[in-house]
């Protein structure tokens, strides 16, 4: 399955929680979706050791 078929979810962030993300993801060069989807896939233990640093 390519990315772009992957399902799209919108969702009401408070302003805190979106320039927090937003800082995140600067820090970390990721997209605001990409560090959305980093931090809820290492919530939920989605994502390997090994892959925390990407």
């Amino acid at each position: 399955m390519k990315v772009r078929d992957y399902p799209q979810i919108k969702c009401r962030l408070s302003p805190e929680l979106k320039a927090q993300l937003i800082k995140a993801s600067e820090l970390s060069n990721r997209t605001l979706n990409s560090e959305v989807c980093y931090q809820l896939e290492k919530a939920y233990g989605l994502k390997g050791k090994n892959q925390e640093a990407t």
